[in-house]
């Protein structure tokens, strides 16, 4: 019996996955920071956020970190650490919630425009109680 379309089952829409994913990672005196953003369909997700303190006199004591990748994904975040927080390792990671798009279909190079501006603020005492703050551009 040949299938006609009134035996075909048409609720059933297939709709492939759309995927775009990048990197974004950057340096600043102290510090490296480095990040990988994919998007599925409509929803945008993040590797941990891997922060490197470059320079090895240890323990330092973190105060805040700022992460802004994109406002408009909802990918944002702000740690406030009220007692700093005694910190004696060089790496750092850091989770992000996922954010959502506009759109179904994202090619990269729309993702990678959406985190332009990318960056990082991390404000720190060394092992001296010198207070410092840099910012990592991430491209």
């Amino acid at each position: 019996m040949d299938a006609t379309n009134s035996d075909r089952d048409t609720d059933f829409v297939y709709l492939p996955n759309f995927f775009a994913g990048c990197s974004l990672n950057g340096v600043s005196t102290n510090w490296s920071g480095e990040i990988k953003v994919t998007a599925i369909n409509r929803n945008v997700t993040t590797d941990n956020l891997k922060l490197e303190y470059r320079v090895k006199e240890l323990p330092i004591s973190l105060k805040s970190i700022e992460v802004n990748l994109s406002e408009e994904l909802g990918l944002n975040k702000t740690i406030k650490y009220h007692n700093p927080y005694q910190y004696s390792d060089t790496v750092y990671l850091m989770t992000l919630d996922g954010g959502e798009m506009d759109a179904w279909v994202l090619p990269v190079w729309k993702l990678r425009s959406k985190l332009s501006n990318a960056y990082v603020t991390i404000i720190w005492d060394d092992t001296k109680g010198i207070e410092h703050t840099e910012t990592i551009k991430l491209k």
